[in-house]
């Protein structure tokens, strides 16, 4: 389980979360529609099954973005 905060945004853009080494799913997580906007989102994703435990984490949109991804919890 994840929280994701977007800040600093210069422009229009989204972040979308995927299991392990997947890649961009098409689908977007957290979005915004604005320069300077500070959005948040949660999100349930799982680690994937390619060794460890990762999330592949995918920017889009123009301009620029910073993001913090915070790990709240896990299930077993």
């Amino acid at each position: 389980m994840l929280n994701l905060t977007a800040i600093a945004i210069s422009a229009t853009g989204y972040l979308s979360v995927s299991p392990g080494t997947t890649g961009f799913s098409g689908t977007s997580t957290l979005n915004w529609g604005s320069a300077g906007a500070v959005v948040a989102n949660s999100a349930t994703v799982s680690t994937g099954s390619a060794g460890g435990a990762r999330v592949d984490v995918t920017a889009g949109g123009g301009g620029n973005a910073n993001f913090i991804v915070d790990v709240f919890g896990y299930y077993l």
